[in-house]
């Protein structure tokens, strides 16, 4: 079986409880989002596989709460510093 892939954009999220709830439901889950809904995920406690935007709305923190933006590429290159 294939794995659940979560594709997250940004905006007003009534219920993170419910998103939060389902990520942990999958099993092996990959999250996709944009870069303002990446603080979504931190509030939630998860880190999205990618982050896919022009980063202007992630704010200065990197989504593990460091002064940074971690992004790994398929290559294993290190991650950019903002």
């Amino acid at each position: 079986m294939g794995r659940t892939v979560f594709v997250v954009s940004n905006g007003a999220i009534r219920d993170t409880g419910f998103l939060a709830d389902q990520i942990i439901r999958a099993d092996d889950p990959v999250i996709i989002c944009t870069d303002g809904a990446a603080e979504r995920m931190r509030e939630i406690g998860r880190v999205p596989h990618m982050i896919v935007g022009d980063m202007d709305s992630k704010g200065r923190k990197g989504v593990d709460g460091r002064d940074k933006l971690s992004q790994k590429w398929s290559s294993g290159s290190e991650p950019l510093q903002r």
